[in-house]
């Protein structure tokens, strides 16, 4: 396992110091993989090829044998002696049946590994989401952060960011209130509106979450797989939270995280972007995404109208002020005018690359 330190510098125009983001990414070599298998008796690693050979003993009824599985890894180099280095272990009963076979897998006509989402963006880093039928799309790994958008202001970026038409209203990106506020930048900014957001997101290189392939998710499918939110947020559709399918008070910033029941003003408070250390998904790639229940609601491209400021568009994921168990849940999507803005309110971007 690799551990890649990403220094994020905030703009000097805005007096921000510098910042730091840490993700993980998982290398595994073929021996890696053949010491993890529990049915591999031998894999041999050479040029072009790669070997499994599996011989199981028969226990039982063949009613219930488990199907086989391979062992999938990259061709690696010879050893010094010119030919393949050769992993041996000890034969492995299973519950039930006979599989005695051989699979030869041709390294040259493996389908190739998705690519890593681009660096050099603004905002947070990003991580790969898998799609059925071998697509993907990247999404940030946490919530925008105050730090993020600061740098953006800096920029002094033109009003042709935003939206042709939906957003023909705007006349300015900076957040109510004060903006940067004092303390930590680390923190999701918020109160920002719709229009802000897809501003914001266009300018890093990335658009602002909505339809799986790109494009306005359709108002209806908010608990569907074309949102590109909610299949990150679900695993796959495999959880009805980010980290599982129980509900845990404790896990994601929401109005139980601090240990007392219902809503607490002093204690119910935005934590910074991946403070909470047990929300987010449990299997790669989505355990690298962060808050996606609760800290602050994040604004989807998906939107029951074009007409303008008061279309309703969807939040996602609730936030610290009312999060609970019916709100967090991934499915959970409740609608905002596009122009509204509160300190609960935040985003997060998506990307196809």
């Amino acid at each position: 396992m690799r551990l890649v330190r990403c220094a994020s510098v905030a703009l000097s125009a805005v007096l921000l110091p510098g910042c730091s983001q840490e993700f993980r990414t998982v290398s595994g070599t073929v021996a890696d993989a053949a010491l993890a298998a529990p049915r591999a008796s031998q894999v041999a690693l050479g040029d072009a090829e790669v070997t499994v050979a599996r011989t199981v003993q028969p226990l039982g009824d063949a009613s219930t044998a488990p199907r086989a599985s391979g062992v999938t890894s990259e061709a690696r180099e010879p050893d010094a002696g010119g030919g393949p280095r050769t992993i041996e272990s000890e034969p492995t009963r299973v519950e039930a049946g006979t599989v005695d076979s051989t699979t030869s897998v041709d390294a040259s006509s493996a389908p190739p590994p998705a690519p890593p989402c681009t660096t050099g963006k603004a905002g947070p880093p990003m991580a790969r989401i898998p799609e059925p039928g071998g697509s993907s799309y990247c999404i940030d790994t946490t919530e925008v952060t105050v730090s993020d958008y600061a740098a953006f202001l800096a920029a002094n970026p033109p009003l042709s960011l935003l939206p042709a038409g939906v957003c023909a209203w705007k006349k300015s990106f900076v957040p109510d209130g004060v903006f940067p506020p004092s303390g930590d930048l680390d923190l999701p900014v918020a109160s920002v509106d719709w229009c802000d957001a897809a501003a914001y997101c266009v300018f890093a290189g990335k658009h602002l979450c909505g339809k799986a392939g790109g494009g306005t998710n359709a108002y209806s499918d908010y608990a569907k797989p074309a949102s590109e939110w909610y299949f990150a947020c679900t695993s796959g559709g495999k959880t009805t939270y980010p980290y599982g399918s129980a509900f845990d008070p404790s896990a994601c910033v929401g109005v139980d995280f601090d240990g007392t029941s219902g809503f607490q003003p002093a204690t119910d408070l935005p934590h910074d972007v991946g403070a909470a250390l047990r929300c987010h998904g449990q299997t790669p790639p989505f355990d690298a995404l962060h808050d996606m229940a609760g800290n602050v609601a994040e604004w989807e491209d998906s939107c029951d109208s074009t007409g303008g400021s008061a279309d309703y568009c969807h939040v996602r994921g609730d936030s610290y002020r009312e999060g609970n168990a019916s709100t967090m849940s991934c499915a959970y999507a409740p609608r905002l005018t596009r122009s509204y803005r509160a300190a609960y309110v935040g985003f997060r971007c998506c990307s196809e690359s």
